[in-house]
């Protein structure tokens, strides 16, 4: 029995039949217990032991993790994707060169300049720090995502950008690392 296009009735390489995450995650690298040192990647979206039981403790010694260190890791990662995303290069919308001049309004070949990074990636990647943050009771990361939308009048769909569901099709679907 084969479960091919035909049963489906999708093409094999159409846009549609292409795998999406069902749900967005992120991945926060290298969490060490104080304890027994035991170097760990934590998924705090998905992770059973974090999500469901709430449980901060080491898989190896039991020791619970760092909360403070775990939550001014999160505040510096949201505080390195704003940096990232105010200092992308501005490219040219017909051929896609990067802007080189600081006064030019227009490219060469008479092409606008628009940012590298779509605003939906930034808005995306804060709604899931804000919902870490909710979930998990990381009240200095709430204040600092909240702080930061507040002050983003840039985002899309500014006021909306703490209360909607991520949309995978902008990203591509991947995971989130």
């Amino acid at each position: 029995f084969s479960a091919g296009p035909s049963l489906l009735r999708c093409p094999g390489y159409a846009p549609h039949a292409e795998f999406r995450e069902p749900c967005v995650t992120f991945v926060l690298r290298d969490a060490v217990c104080s304890y027994c040192s035991d170097c760990r990647d934590l998924d705090l979206c998905r992770d059973e032991r974090l999500v469901e039981d709430g449980a901060w403790d080491c898989a190896t010694c039991g020791q619970p993790y760092d909360a403070q260190w775990i939550e001014g890791t999160l505040v510096a990662h949201v505080n390195e994707r704003v940096r990232t995303a105010q200092l992308q290069d501005l490219r040219c919308t017909r051929d896609r060169k990067i802007k080189v001049s600081h006064l030019a309004s227009r490219c060469i070949c008479g092409g606008l300049f628009k940012c590298s990074e779509d605003s939906r990636g930034v808005a995306d990647d804060l709604r899931v720090m804000h919902n870490i943050a909710t979930h998990h009771g990381f009240h200095v990361l709430r204040e600092v995502v909240e702080w930061v939308v507040a002050s983003s009048p840039n985002l899309p769909d500014h006021a909306g950008v703490l209360c909607q569901p991520v949309d995978h099709s902008v990203r591509g679907g991947g995971a989130r690392d």
